[in-house]
This record gives C-alpha cells, structure tokens and sequence, in this order.
C-alpha cells in the first residue's frame, strides 16, 4: 500500500514546488530548521507543508517497518533482552505510532490550510471547529480515517497513562519466559515450557501481524482521499499566495 503514497500527486507536487524554492539559496541539509532561508510567505507554505507532508509519510514507513520488528529478534547469547520483553517492547511502539498518525495528519492539515495554528494547539477542535475547515467536506473523509486510527486509541492511553499493554495471550507467553517460576508452581520443566512457548509466541506473532498489516493497509486506504482532497485546496492556496506577493 506504501506505493500509493509514494506515487501520490501530493508528494510529487511537492517535491518539485521545494525543488524552485531551493534554487538560488544557500541551505544546509544537514540543519534540523531552516531559520536563515528567508522565505517570503509562498515559499514557507510550500517548506511547511512539505515539512509536514514527509513527516507524516516517515511515519507510514515507520508503521510498515514494525511489522517486521516483530520477527527480527537476536537469539544470540550476548542479548540480555528476552524474546517476550523484545515482542511486547515492539507492539506498544506500533500501537503508539499507529495512533500517532492521525496527529502527524492534523499538522499536515494546519498547514496545507495555512491555519498557522502553533504546532502545539494542533487537535481535533482546533482543526475541525476552523471556519476554514469546517465549510469543506474535511470532516467527513476524516471521520472515516479515524475510524480505523482509533482502533487501538484504549491500548494508546493505557500504554502512554497507564501500565503495559494487557493481552491473555501475550501474558500467557510472558509467564512461559519464566522458567523458574513456572517449575516452582506448576512444575513445568524448561525444556518443556521452551516447547509450550515456542509454539505460543510462532502463532501469536503470525496473528499480530496480520493484524497490523490490514490496520496500515486500512490507513493508508482511507489516507489516499483525503490527500486527494488536500491536493486540491493545496494548489488553490499556492496560487492565492502567489498572485499576492509584491
């Protein structure tokens, strides 16, 4: 799905449009903030939307790259962290990115609508309640993005408010990582309680990431219409903008 992202005429606008704003000017690739370009207002809404756009897009990547966290673990002697502390360390950093990308979306918003709402105030109220936003049919495309990016919002809270993420799966494979305990009381050996885990951990993470994998493919899925949507009230900023510089 990452494709459609890749191949959107949003981020290909964009590129080209921070392509002309670059020519003639001096910039450091290597600075974090672009503070000495001097960017009259049409440059810096093109560099603000595109700072904000290829943020939002890294996390996309950011989301597909976990997937394949889940099975990327070292069983070499020298790794001090345990199978179930690197699965569980792997799925709270998922669901916290996952529900990550509806903000990452509303900054993006802010600035293809060139609200200039400082960063900070950026949420739901402050976008959707905009005169500016509101008259349009944002909210709408929106509403069905949230519906799929808020389907582990709970787990979000609980990881970010609260404790760990609560699973009776992933807690069954966390008990059987503890060997001692389990022949204290159940006397479970550790060669079989190696068995039992293997066979609990292979079939956990095969449905994790399947979960997972539809959650981004749904994301991404409601995603491309609002960038769709944003494309086009992009370019009819851009040209406002332009036709008022002196």
């Amino acid at each position: 799905m990452l494709e459609k992202l890749e191949q959107h005429i949003l981020l290909k606008t964009l590129l080209e449009d921070a392509e002309l704003i670059s020519e003639n000017r001096e910039i450091n690739i290597f600075d974090i903030e672009l503070k000495d370009a001097n960017f009259d207002e049409y440059e810096y809404y093109i560099h603000n939307t595109g700072f904000f756009f290829f943020h939002m897009i890294q996390l996309c990547y950011q989301l597909n790259y976990a997937v394949e966290l889940l099975t990327n673990f070292n069983y070499s002697s020298k790794n001090k962290v345990t199978r179930d502390q690197h699965l569980i360390y792997n799925i709270e950093n998922y669901i916290i990115r996952l529900t990550s990308l509806n903000e990452r979306l509303l900054q993006l918003v802010n600035a293809i609508f060139h609200l200039t709402i400082d960063e900070k105030n950026v949420n739901e109220r402050s976008i959707l309640t905009n005169l500016k936003v509101s008259r349009t049919d944002f909210s709408t495309l929106y509403r069905e993005f949230r519906k799929e990016n808020l389907k582990y919002v709970g787990e979000r809270n609980t990881i970010v408010h609260k404790h760990s993420y609560l699973n009776e799966k992933l807690r069954k494979i966390e008990v059987l990582y503890e060997s001692s305990f389990l022949f204290k009381l159940n006397k479970i050996d550790v060669e079989k309680a190696k068995f039992i885990r293997k066979d609990a951990i292979t079939k956990y993470i095969k449905e994790i990431k399947i979960d997972f994998t539809n959650a981004n493919n749904e994301c991404i899925t409601k995603l491309i219409p609002i960038l769709d949507f944003l494309y086009q009230h992009y370019l009819r900023t851009k040209i406002k903008l332009k036709q008022s510089m002196p």
